[in-house]
């Protein structure tokens, strides 16, 4: 009995170390086929040229139009502007009044002799709520607003002092032509 033991035991033996050949094996095929493959792409890396990365300049790329001095500095100034205090009017409900709307947000001089002011008509206008002279009227990008109708109002415009806002009535066709023609002369189109 021990002869026949120790035979099946020996079998299990040889079968293990079969197994284990056939699978370290297969381990060292997948390890050669990997490394081929990570071999082959190293060299076609090196075969290529590096290519070193440019600017292409497409036909409709635009191109950056830097800012004046005198727009820079008057929108310095616009930034510091005291806001104004609202003015809830003296017409309309109370009820219907809100200083988010805008049109509540407006002066309007009381008149009559029995208009009496209280503190829920908001604040009145005093000496100082207005802006300053060199600031008045303009855009907050510091420049003047042009309206823009066609190209040929393009002609004359100091492109130190105005900006373009096009007309909401221009079609597609003459607003490419008008920023293109504002594009060469260096003007900036608030409204694209």
């Amino acid at each position: 009995m021990a002869t026949a033991e120790k035979k099946q035991t020996e079998k299990t033996e040889v079968k293990k170390t079969e197994k284990t050949a056939v699978k370290t094996q297969k381990t060292e095929t997948k390890k050669a086929d990997i490394k081929t493959k990570t071999d082959e792409k190293t060299e076609a890396k090196s075969k290529t040229p590096v290519k070193k990365k440019t600017a292409v300049k497409h036909k409709g790329a635009k191109k950056t139009i830097k800012k004046s001095s005198a727009a820079k500095k008057a929108q310095e100034l616009i930034k510091k502007k005291v806001k104004k205090p609202t003015f809830r009017g003296r017409f309309g409900s109370r009820v219907f009044r809100r200083k988010s709307k805008a049109k509540w947000d407006k002066w309007r001089k009381p008149r009559g002799m029995d208009i009496k002011r209280t503190q829920e008509n908001g604040m009145s206008p005093r000496t100082g709520y207005g802006t300053l002279k060199s600031i008045k009227y303009m855009h907050p990008s510091g420049y003047y607003e042009k309206m823009v109708f066609n190209p040929f109002d393009l002609e004359g415009v100091d492109s130190e002092k105005f900006a373009l806002r096009i007309s909401g009535t221009v079609g597609k066709k003459k607003r490419s032509e008008i920023a293109k023609k504002a594009r060469e002369m260096g003007l900036h189109i608030l409204n694209r």
